[in-house]
This record gives C-alpha cells, sequence and structure tokens, in this order.
C-alpha cells in the first residue's frame, strides 16, 4: 500500500479529496 502511495501519489490525493467530499455531503445530509 505504502509503495503503491509512493508510485502513484496522486491518486493517493484524489482519493483523500473524495474522502473528504463524502464526509462534506454527509454532515449536510445529517445537518
Amino acid at each position: 500500500s505504502a509503495v503503491r502511495q509512493r508510485r502513484n501519489p496522486k491518486e493517493s490525493a484524489d482519493l483523500t479529496s473524495i474522502q473528504e467530499l463524502l464526509s462534506d455531503v454527509d454532515s449536510n445530509t445529517h445537518a
């Protein structure tokens, strides 16, 4: 996993952005 992130930092960055977006949507839905 660590090797994969090191090899493709853009992919892990995209995953982080997606997780943040999901968190925002979740908060808005439950608010």
